[in-house]
C-alpha cells in the first residue's frame, strides 16, 4: 500500500509543499482521493513521463509547488479544489482540513500536469475503427439520450458478437461521451451485458467513434463469462492526459471492492492501450 499523504483542501490554488524528492519529475499524474469523517488522503496512483511512458506512481512523484486539481469522475467535473500535500516529517500525516468542499465518501480524481505536452507510447496492438451500417450511423446522430444509443448498440449486436468472438447482451451497464480523437465531435463509450457478476454472462466495452459525417465502430475489450479478475467496467473516466486535445479513455474495472485502470490513447488510426493497472486504485484501500 502506498504511504499515506495529508492533503489540505482548499478553494484558491495552493502550491505543493513536500520534502520527498522525485528523482525526474513526472510530466502528468493521475491520482485518487480518499475522504471520510475524520481524515483525507491523496494516492499518486498513475504517473506519466515526459518520454511518454506510464506507470504506477510513487510517492517521491511528489515535489515541491506541485498543484493538483480536484475533479470528480465519471463526469469529468473540475471543482475549484487543489491540494496541498505536507509529509509531516516522514511520520504518519493528520488531516487539517477539508474546508467542506468535497464530500466524505465520494470518489475524486487528482489531476497534476506540467503542461508540457507529450506523446504517449503504447503497449499494445492499435484497435483499429470498423466501418458500421447507415441505419447505425443515423441512431447515433440523433440527440444522444440512452434510448438512440440502445437502439444502435441493438443493431449491430450481430457485429459487436463476432468482433469478440461471443454472445452479447445488448443491455447497457455504462456508458459515457467524450472526445478521443481530438475531432471535437462526441463519441460514444458503451458497456454491453447483462449484469455483474453474473455466471456464463460476458461484459463488452465498445466505443463509436466519429469519422468526419459518420461513426466507426471499436470493440475495445471483454470480459468473457466473468472469467477474468475482475468483474467488468465500474466507470469511465475521460481526461486529457498528454496535451494533444483528444481525451484518453480510463476504464475502471473493477472486481468487488477492488478497482484496477485500463487507459487507451488515440493513435492516429485508432486505439491503443497505455496503461493496464495491477496495482489496484485508492493505495490499497
Amino acid at each position: 500500500m502506498l504511504k499515506k499523504i495529508i492533503v489540505f483542501l482548499t478553494v484558491s490554488l495552493i502550491s505543493v509543499s513536500c520534502t520527498l524528492a522525485a528523482s525526474k519529475k513526472p510530466a502528468a499524474i493521475i491520482a485518487t482521493v480518499s475522504i471520510n469523517a475524520e481524515e483525507c488522503y491523496l494516492y499518486p496512483d498513475i504517473v506519466i513521463g515526459e518520454d511518454g511512458v506510464w506507470r504506477v506512481g510513487e510517492n517521491n512523484d511528489l515535489f515541491n509547488k506541485q498543484i493538483f486539481t480536484i475533479f470528480k469522475g465519471p463526469k469529468n467535473e473540475k471543482l475549484s479544489s487543489v491540494v496541498s500535500i505536507e509529509n509531516n516529517n516522514g511520520e504518519l500525516p493528520l488531516l487539517i482540513s477539508n474546508q467542506g468542499k468535497l464530500k466524505s465518501g465520494f470518489r475524486y480524481w487528482a489531476y497534476y500536469t506540467n503542461n508540457k505536452p507529450f506523446k504517449n507510447k503504447g503497449i499494445d496492438e492499435i484497435i483499429v475503427p470498423k466501418q458500421i451500417k447507415q441505419n447505425i450511423v443515423s441512431e447515433l446522430q440523433k440527440n444522444n439520450t440512452k434510448q438512440t444509443i440502445k437502439k444502435a448498440t441493438n443493431n449491430d449486436l450481430v457485429n459487436i458478437g463476432h468482433d469478440f468472438k461471443m454472445k452479447i447482451n445488448g443491455n447497457i451497464l455504462q456508458y459515457s461521451k467524450g472526445d478521443l480523437n481530438g475531432d471535437n465531435i462526441q463519441d460514444y463509450i458503451i458497456a454491453l451485458g447483462k449484469g455483474y457478476g453474473l455466471p456464463g454472462e460476458g461484459i463488452v466495452v465498445v466505443v463509436y467513434i466519429s469519422d468526419k459525417n459518420t461513426f466507426k465502430r471499436l470493440s475495445v475489450k471483454s470480459w468473457k463469462n466473468n472469467s477474468d479478475y475482475v468483474s467488468g467496467p465500474d466507470s469511465f473516466i475521460l481526461k486529457d492526459v498528454n496535451g494533444d486535445k483528444a481525451e484518453e479513455l480510463f476504464i475502471i474495472a473493477s472486481d468487488s471492492d477492488c478497482s484496477y485502470p485500463l487507459v487507451y490513447s488515440w493513435f492516429n488510426n485508432g486505439l491503443q492501450k497505455v496503461y493496464a493497472g495491477k496495482t489496484e486504485l485508492w493505495g490499497g484501500i
